[in-house]
């Protein structure tokens, strides 16, 4: 079930990179912004402000990722390049949140938090 719902966040993700890059929110909304917001949106419960936070910083860490990941299939995928990238990253988002619980979070965002 867990990745039955992975796959269905990716192509979420996929279809809102594409609007917003390609599609008709061209210039209109931000890739970024949108993620936060659902991100944020997911983690609301018990403990939500550090959920929160964590889960932005995870996420701002994953879409680096996805930038790297863009740079090396772009000359093979045009503009489905950016929506793949992010759509693949998400996945190991997904997949992430449902491994560690917010404790663990924590220490595995503390060096990242250091470095910056």
């Amino acid at each position: 079930m867990k990745n039955a719902l992975g796959v269905s966040i990716a192509l979420v993700a996929v279809l809102w990179t594409w609007l917003v890059l390609a599609g008709p929110l061209n210039g209109l909304a931000l890739v970024w912004a949108g993620f936060i917001a659902w991100g944020a949106y997911f983690t609301v419960g018990k403990d939500a402000l550090g959920k929160t936070i964590m889960a932005t910083i995870f996420g701002s860490f994953m879409a680096i990722v996805a930038v790297f990941l863009l740079a090396l299939i772009d000359d093979y995928l045009g503009q489905f390049a950016a929506p793949v990238a992010v759509g693949i990253t998400v996945i190991f988002l997904q997949l992430f949140q449902n491994s560690i619980t917010y404790q663990q979070t924590y220490w595995v965002m503390l060096p990242l938090l250091v470095g910056c």
